[in-house]
């Protein structure tokens, strides 16, 4: 098995698999660092200490959770757009084209190119 066939399958598995991991890590530190904000405002308010000292800290983490999920808000849409232009970019390499396109259809002729028959013996004479 030529080697260069073994690197294109596995930078066409890669390629997906590291934007899926991506994203999943994305989604998976937000939800994280909001389900932490929210347990230590509930073990805050829940520890039965003075109310002046823990409602303060409850308050805070719970004012925190509410910027944390409008921030995971625009990252899930900012996500949403890098997942469809990484995926619209891995399909369009993944689409083979002519390499010759200009040559197969004599597109040459319409850029202002000189044909062929203008430098030929017979067109001199």
């Amino acid at each position: 098995v030529p080697i260069i066939f073994v690197v294109e399958v596995l930078g066409m598995v890669i390629k997906p698999a590291a934007l899926a991991i991506r994203l999943f890590a994305n989604m998976v530190g937000g939800h994280t660092l909001m389900a932490t904000l929210m347990m230590f405002g509930a073990m805050a308010g829940s520890a039965g200490l003075a109310m002046f000292a823990v409602g303060g800290i409850s308050l805070l983490a719970g004012g925190f959770a509410v910027i944390i999920t409008f921030l995971e808000l625009f990252v899930a849409f900012l996500q949403a757009f890098v997942f469809m232009f990484l995926t619209a970019v891995f399909i369009s390499q993944m689409a083979h084209h002519g390499e010759h396109h200009d040559e197969e259809h004599g597109h040459e002729d319409h850029h202002g190119s000189v044909s062929a028959d203008t430098h030929s013996p017979k067109a001199a004479h």
